[in-house]
């Protein structure tokens, strides 16, 4: 958690010379109580079964909402118009309909994507948790979490946060199978045949196309985000090595960056973006090896899924901050907490165990 901190008062500090000194340390103070929060809890008995299904049974209800204003539009326009939306993102919602892109409770579609993947995230741990009990209903309850929360992808139709959830899943997926000893060859054919399955489907959803059909022959392609990388890069000479200032992007290309890697480049330079990036590979780099020292203890199944699990909250951060803004979106941030939370937890319990604390158990 070293890095982290060394992070957090580099964030903290690069506010004080920044054009939107507010909006920095509303940042930096977001990012620095979650580091105090892991701190503060990582060496707690803490059960994280039902944590994860508490954060399941929330995104299931999200989801629904994102389903039933396909389904029934005027329900969630009852609603939703008790809330204090403006006009144009009423205006915005509306037309997104249209296209048969959906934000259900919320004005914009980020964060409806974003409960859809954490729901698949929750699909993922069932899956890997529950996959040797005979029961079919809980062996396979995972699969039909997971198919929800991609169906809620789609319904939103955005690109980013798919992206992001596939390259989680996967993966979350080959660290568990190795993790528990299967060999590459097998976790290649079942990725495969996993692979076919879901082509077969998703080629006959409409809703998969609509979708779909924004990476192929979607003329605004980025969004305009290329038009904001160049705008960061060029503006990248004033100060290289500290940056502009945390939360100085929006007035310096009139806008979110788009990209945490090249806005903590812009706003914290060169030094606060290597930290950050170390930041992101040591946490993983430490996942990765609890669980498979888990996988040496027995029964671990349920230990190596739930740092799967947390390793899927952390590569879906670390992918879909190449095209949005994670670090700076309290609700994803704080869910990739949750994902290092759980990393460090079951990391010092497994110190405490090689110490000989017989008074620690990993039992969640």
């Amino acid at each position: 958690m070293l890095l982290f901190v060394i992070f957090g008062v580099f964030f903290v500090f690069s506010c004080f010379y920044s054009s939107a000194m507010q909006t920095g340390f509303s940042d930096s103070f977001s990012y620095l109580f979650a580091v105090a929060f892991i701190i503060l809890m990582h060496d707690k008995r803490l059960d994280w079964n039902k944590t994860v299904f508490f954060m399941t049974v929330c995104c299931c209800v999200i989801n629904v909402g994102t389903m039933l204003q396909d389904l029934n539009p005027s329900l969630i326009y009852g609603i939703t118009s008790r809330f204090p939306y403006t006009t144009e993102q009423r205006f915005l919602v509306t037309q997104w309909a249209k296209n048969r892109w959906f934000s259900g409770l919320f004005s914009d579609r980020a964060p409806a994507a974003f409960f859809a993947s954490m729901l698949c995230a929750s699909g993922m741990f069932y899956l890997l948790r529950n996959q040797r009990l005979k029961n079919i209903w809980k062996k396979y309850f995972g699969v039909l979490l997971y198919s929800f929360g991609i169906y809620g992808i789609f319904l939103t139709a955005k690109r980013g946060l798919l992206v992001a959830t596939v390259l989680a899943t996967l993966a979350a997926y080959l660290i568990n199978r190795k993790a528990n000893g299967k060999s590459i060859l097998k976790i290649v054919i079942s990725l495969s045949v996993i692979s076919v399955i879901a082509y077969v489907i998703i080629s006959n959803l409409e809703v998969a196309r609509v979708t779909v059909s924004r990476f192929i022959i979607d003329e605004n392609f980025d969004n305009g985000r290329i038009v904001r990388y160049s705008a960061i890069l060029d503006s990248l000479s004033s100060n290289f090595l500290f940056g502009a200032g945390t939360g100085s992007v929006n007035e310096i290309i009139g806008g979110g960056g788009h990209n945490i890697y090249l806005t903590v480049l812009l706003e914290n330079g060169v030094i606060g973006a290597l930290l950050f990036i170390a930041v992101l590979i040591m946490q993983i780099k430490t996942t990765i090896s609890v669980a498979f020292r888990l996988s040496k203890l027995p029964d671990s199944s349920n230990y190596i899924a739930l740092v799967s699990f947390s390793l899927f909250l952390q590569v879906f951060f670390i992918t879909y901050g190449m095209s949005g803004n994670p670090l700076y979106d309290n609700y994803i941030l704080y869910y990739y907490m949750i994902g290092v939370l759980i990393n460090e937890n079951f990391h010092y319990r497994l110190r405490q165990t090689a110490l000989g604390n017989s008074n620690l158990s990993l039992s969640v």
